[in-house]
């Protein structure tokens, strides 16, 4: 397995037992397929969210709104808002907001402002907002369960679709190298986007 620290639990071994491989040649490339098929799943292309649940984060909101909603969730924590200088300044800039002051669905991910325990705004204008929090798909009840074993097995039919359509040996006498390994970008199969998209609600 390659060093990156992969939460999708697959490695080359199970990408050569889907395509029927036995040599080791291609062990370093597959790595590599699996590292860039992890990359499209965690972008635009794909469920478009962290999956490590204990990763920090920090986003910046503008006001004039009930509720935030940050990128990466389930919210694990919190750590705090702070009250950020926007187009103007006034006497709360850099103040922490205190926790009475939301709610957090730490399931949806979204931080609602309250104001005698019903919803209220986050101050409207100039306000701006910095949430520092930690969250990803992985603090999710079902990770485990269904939703990894689904990332998974998604990676590895991106993986094996492109190493089963790719040449990836070259030769490139000019730098004196003969052969050489080469992982030009491949589109992302629309079926495996549809899957990753499946997730983007959970």
């Amino acid at each position: 397995m390659t060093t990156t620290n992969r939460l999708i639990l697959l490695d080359e071994q199970e990408v050569k037992d889907y395509l029927g491989i036995e040599h080791t040649g291609d062990d370093t490339m597959i790595g590599r397929l699996i590292d860039q098929a992890i990359a499209k799943m965690l972008g635009p292309e794909g469920i478009d969210r962290g999956i490590n649940k204990n990763v920090p984060h920090v986003e910046t909101f503008d006001g004039n709104v009930r509720t935030f909603i940050v990128r990466h969730y389930p919210i694990v924590a919190v750590s705090g808002i702070v009250d950020n200088q926007g187009t103007q300044s006034d006497a709360t800039d850099d103040a922490t907001v205190s926790a009475e002051l939301y709610t957090i669905n730490y399931r949806t991910g979204e931080i609602t402002r309250t104001q005698r325990s019903v919803p209220g705004f986050w101050s409207s204008g100039y306000q701006r907002y910095v949430v520092s929090y930690t969250g990803g798909l992985s603090a999710h009840a079902e990770w485990d369960g269904s939703i990894e074993p689904v990332l998974r097995a998604s990676v590895r039919d991106c993986v094996a679709d492109w190493y089963e359509n790719t040449n990836p040996r070259v030769t490139d006498d000019a730098i004196g190298t003969g052969i050489r390994t080469t992982l030009t970008e491949k589109a992302v199969p629309e079926r495996i986007k549809a899957v990753w998209r499946s997730f983007r609600d959970q």
